[in-house]
């Protein structure tokens, strides 16, 4: 991906909603998310306090904005400041802070997600589907069998909790990087109701990358996730929601997975999303 072209790829609104009712002006939002994706390839740290910083730098616009609207000049120079070298290092600090993961709490809110995609997968293939509640259970649990449409075979959650993805994997971190950075460049920070709630759903579509990689290399009789099951579990993802936020759209008729995936992301930890779960026993 170039490095080099505009940051945008879709129509920036006049006013972007940054947390609950906290504004940014146009020029401010590009501003902040060029920054962003600076952060994100930034090769200096590791993958993972990479994306953990950016979402630690928009934590601390929203605590910023929160005492009140800034100019644009202003919020340029409080940005400036945060890019600074101590001000950065302050923040790759907090995100290399962040290291307790429960792989629980993650499967519980990938699940209803993947249900709802699945089934959306064999509704349009005439063909069978993963049922609703047993879906999420056996996913949440990371334990039995499970066929999914997007793969056109049944794969061993067991066996798949042995692969998880460990993202600061060197060959793998420029897909991801690229895959994240696409879609910041489509729109998907400012296609919900605020920038906040815009970069936790980008931390969900990576934990589902990383669900996907594991599965298809469960189906295809793999010991390891490599770069061809990230690049195919990629191309699950956009071909299920190109740049929309995940559990919203056709894949979400059920209201009941809608409103669950909602909720469980504005309570979700980015840790929980973002880094290698522990090896299970």
């Amino acid at each position: 991906m170039d490095r080099d072209q505009d940051v945008s790829r879709y129509p920036v609104p006049e006013r972007v909603i940054l947390s609950a009712q906290l504004g940014l002006d146009r020029q401010s939002y590009q501003a902040l998310e060029k920054a962003l994706i600076d952060i994100l390839w930034d090769e200096a740290y590791p993958f993972t306090q990479r994306v953990l910083a950016a979402f630690v730098l928009v934590d601390a616009a929203v605590i910023e904005y929160g005492r009140g609207s800034k100019s644009v000049s202003a919020f340029s120079v409080w940005l400036d400041h945060m890019l600074s070298p101590d001000k950065l290092e302050w923040i790759y600090r907090e995100a290399a802070g962040k290291r307790k993961v429960n792989p629980l709490n993650r499967r519980r809110l990938l699940a209803p997600v993947i249900c709802a995609q699945e089934a959306r997968r064999a509704r349009e293939s005439g063909g069978r589907g993963p049922g609703g509640l047993g879906c999420a259970l056996a996913i949440a649990r990371g334990r039995g069998r499970l066929f999914l449409p997007s793969l056109s075979t049944e794969v061993s959650l067991d066996a798949m909790e042995r692969l998880d993805l460990d993202p600061d994997l060197v060959r793998l971190v420029p897909i991801l990087v690229d895959y994240l950075v696409d879609c910041i460049r489509r729109g998907l920070l400012v296609r919900h109701s605020n920038v906040l709630k815009g970069m936790r759903f980008l931390l969900v579509k990576l934990a589902l990358v990383r669900w996907y990689a594991a599965a298809v290399a469960t189906a295809h009789g793999g010991d390891r996730v490599g770069e061809s099951e990230v690049r195919e579990a990629v191309a699950i993802m956009n071909s299920l929601y190109p740049c929309a936020a995940p559990g919203t759209g056709p894949a979400s008729e059920d209201a009941r997975y809608s409103l669950l995936v909602r909720a469980l992301v504005d309570v979700s930890s980015p840790a929980d999303l973002v880094l290698a779960a522990p090896a299970r026993s």
